[in-house]
């Protein structure tokens, strides 16, 4: 009964450390997502930050701190998550922050942040370019509408004279 106890207690062992490894190899392939992600317990205290959500962070607030950012520097909607999940856009800085949250099956949320400043700066700079085609075209039909009328007027003064 012993050796058969032992060896349950070595298989769980066993089992425990091919677990830990391959949650080891998850939360390192998590730190190369260009995405911030951060889960919070209930309480509010950082349980996950990859490294894209702490350099986030750790931008948002200076000086940095020497035990690393706290709790309150990750980029959140100022509102509580209500439901399930909720998407919002956040400025912080000179950064627009698209930021996803859902709730974890345990309690706690996870939060997703894109940083996406340079996709919002591009629609403005494609809208400004599209109002000023737009613009261009309308120029080019009044001008050709001017054309045509200086061009019949000028039929008419050349049969008076």
């Amino acid at each position: 009964m012993e050796e058969i106890a032992y060896a349950r207690a070595l298989a769980n062992m066993m089992s425990i450390l091919f677990s830990a490894d391959r949650y080891g190899e998850t939360l390192a392939a998590l730190d190369l997502v260009s995405e911030g992600i951060y889960a919070t317990a209930e309480t509010g205290s950082i349980l996950y930050a990859n490294r894209a959500a702490r350099e986030t962070a750790a931008a948002a607030m200076l000086p940095t701190s020497e035990r690393g950012v706290p709790a309150w520097a990750y980029p959140h909607p100022v509102t509580p998550l209500e439901g399930a999940s909720d998407e919002q856009i956040v400025t912080v800085g000179s950064s627009t922050l698209e930021i996803y949250r859902a709730r974890l099956p345990r309690g706690g949320i996870i939060t997703r942040i894109n940083d996406v400043t340079a996709r919002k700066a591009a629609a403005r700079e494609s809208e400004q370019l599209h109002r000023k085609l737009e613009q261009a075209a309308k120029m080019e039909a009044i001008g050709e509408l001017a054309g045509g009328i200086a061009h019949d007027f000028n039929n008419i003064l050349s049969a008076i004279m």
